[in-house]
């Protein structure tokens, strides 16, 4: 039967300069991006039956035009600030405007062309001649909805119904690419308004298609683009630079996130915003920049313009938490009410993994159960973080109340949870339990990975079973996991403890550089050690030998190992030719081994009296 697993029950920083950019500017590079090929003119149109209708409709949309794209901008850049979740199908009160035409484009499938678009379009071509920013409201339900293919596709349409358009209707088809992430359309459809004197790109087209880049991982291209704004005589606004300083973020660039915010926005007399500001202070977070962080941090609190908010000191508290400054992170938590901000999961998730690191995993679960009283539920990440803690700790029974509360608090166990309770009850000897949690994995969807299989190969070590030991190292290959070298030297260390010196040999061949599976100094002293339980000394000496053929150090474990497989043959002769050579490599036996040999040499004579 199953191991039923029990339920128990719980008992400063210094002056850091900013860096400057080198030159003061970005690297320039001419951007080209091909065109989009516009149809050809259809001889017949279909006219709008209801003028009184599309006259209605131009009254109640002629702000919705530069509104929705500004809407639309800011908030791409307020999200790719802090990975946020975007608005995807959320109701916009204009796109009622356009229902009749919004419901025709949804009966579309991604895979439709241009002839089914201008299709469903064609009875509204005469409407949206008269009034262009209907356009925009269609072309920016379309960017809510992520829709970027039918937007492309309904641009080429209206070119092919002789729609004139605009720089707004391509700005929305370029935010409907961002949205999509499909950072490569968005710069084909930035590129086919460069050769057009009537389609001059404007900051907000720009800054879209920097928003799709940043998204899409191109965070180079993206800073080109902000660099070629000014040689086209277009200023880049404070989205424009978000965009930018939201793309260094996400390529890793700190250095280039923080010249924008201190060196290119002054240049040129823009102001930064709290989205600036989060963008780079997230950028510092992520490049281990903790101090540049929280100088950030403090001068956001010197402006009226971009106080901190709950993202600033979420990313300032991750800073200080990679840092290892859990001091710092609980004092940056403490002091969020004080400015009237309200810590979310983030900000706890963060300050509970700060303490982790560094043993404080009591303080750990205080700030988990804190949350309850702050009217904040935990997620995943915030048990994670606590179970980790106690995993480091050693203190398997809190770990495991965590686990167990997860359910009460609707947070369902993940990978990560797993791995936390398997890897605490192994290293604790509770090996049945560690197995019975694996075995629960599938009921919770949740998928075992190497590190899930390590353990359970250590908890069966641990247990005297090595042929289950085996069976989870085979199982990580049909399951498609490639087992590393920890996996193996596991598995190995499982049967040395119980002698089977053959299959460890067998294993130990089988760890091979194309197998992506090298050898280490461990793996030679499981297979030392196997051979001395099964009273294989010159299989010993042999791997011995092996360790520095290898070009690996031999470490106290391995000569142990050896001096003791010699010892359990009786082999003094090399037992003190291993000694020599230990001693010439500035080792000694270990006390267990060092009074064998005192008590050797008394009994042949060889000790001074």
């Amino acid at each position: 039967m199953p191991f039923p697993v029990s339920r128990p029950l719980p008992r400063h920083q210094t002056a850091v300069d900013l860096p400057r950019c080198s030159g003061g500017s970005f690297p320039k590079s001419r951007f080209s991006a091909p065109g989009v090929a516009s149809g050809q003119a259809v001889a017949q149109r279909r006219v709008d039956q209801s003028q009184g209708q599309g006259v209605s409709r131009l009254r109640a949309c002629r702000q919705a035009e530069l509104v929705g794209q500004v809407d639309l901008l800011r908030g791409d850049c307020s999200l790719m600030s802090h990975g946020g979740r975007s608005r995807t199908g959320s109701s916009d009160p204009r796109s009622k405007l356009v229902e009749p035409e919004l419901l025709s484009l949804r009966k579309l499938g991604q895979d439709a062309d241009v002839n089914d678009v201008y299709k469903a379009l064609s009875p509204s071509m005469e409407m949206f001649k008269s009034n262009p920013r209907l356009v925009t409201v269609l072309l920016s339900s379309q960017a809510r909805e992520s829709r970027a293919e039918i937007a492309e596709k309904v641009l080429d349409a209206l070119r092919r119904g002789r729609v004139e358009v605009n720089v707004f209707h391509a700005s929305a088809v370029i935010s409907a690419c961002d949205k999509g992430q499909r950072w490569a359309l968005a710069l084909s459809v930035l590129g086919s308004l460069l050769p057009q004197r009537n389609l001059r790109p404007n900051a907000f087209a720009y800054s879209a298609a920097m928003s799709a880049c940043a998204k899409g991982g191109q965070w180079h291209s993206a800073l080109l683009l902000l660099s070629q704004m000014p040689e086209l005589k277009i200023m880049p606004n404070a989205v424009s630079y978000n965009a930018g300083i939201s793309a260094a973020e996400k390529g890793g660039q700190w250095q280039l996130a923080l010249c924008t915010l201190r060196q290119h926005m002054p240049e040129v007399r823009v102001a930064p915003d709290k989205i600036s500001y989060n963008a780079a202070i997230s950028a510092c977070e992520k490049g281990g920049r903790w101090a540049l962080a929280l100088m950030l941090l403090s001068q956001m609190s010197e402006t009226k313009v971009a106080l901190p908010n709950e993202i600033s000191m979420s990313a300032a508290i991750s800073a200080c938490e990679k840092a290892g400054c859990w001091q710092l992170a609980l004092s940056l938590l403490r002091g969020m009410p004080q400015m009237l901000l309200t810590p979310n999961v983030i900000s706890y998730s963060a300050a509970i993994s700060a303490c982790g690191k560094v043993g404080q995993w009591q303080i750990g679960l205080s700030i988990l159960s804190q949350m309850a009283e702050m009217k904040v539920i935990p997620d995943e990440i915030c048990h994670n973080a606590a179970m980790s803690a106690c995993e480091k700790a050693g203190e398997w029974e809190h770990a495991l109340s965590v686990f167990w509360s997860m359910a009460a608090m609707r947070a369902c166990p993940d990978q990560i949870s797993f791995n936390a309770c398997v890897s605490a009850c192994e290293k604790a000897g509770l090996w049945a339990a560690a197995l019975e949690l694996v075995s629960l994995m599938p009921k919770l969807s949740a998928r075992p990975d190497v590190i899930t299989y390590n353990a359970a190969i250590s908890a069966c070590e641990k247990g005297g079973s090595w042929q289950l030991a085996l069976e989870f190292l085979q199982l990580m290959t049909g399951v498609s996991i490639r087992p590393s070298v920890i996996s193996h030297n596991a598995a190995m260390s499982a049967c040395a403890a119980q002698g089977e010196w053959q299959v460890v040999l067998t294993l130990l061949s089988s760890m091979l550089p194309e197998k992506r599976v090298t050898r280490d100094t461990i793996s030679y002293n499981a297979a030392i050690s196997a051979c001395e339980k099964g009273g294989q000394w010159q299989l010993a000496l042999w791997q011995l030998t092996r360790v520095s053929e290898s070009r690996l150090l031999p470490s106290q474990i391995s000569f142990n190992s050896a001096l003791f497989a010699c010892r359990r043959c009786q082999q003094w002769q090399h037992m003190f030719q291993l000694l020599e050579e230990m001693l010439y490599l500035d080792m000694g036996p270990d006390a267990t081994m060092s009074s064998t040999l005192l008590s050797e040499c008394e009994q042949r004579g060889l000790l001074c009296s």
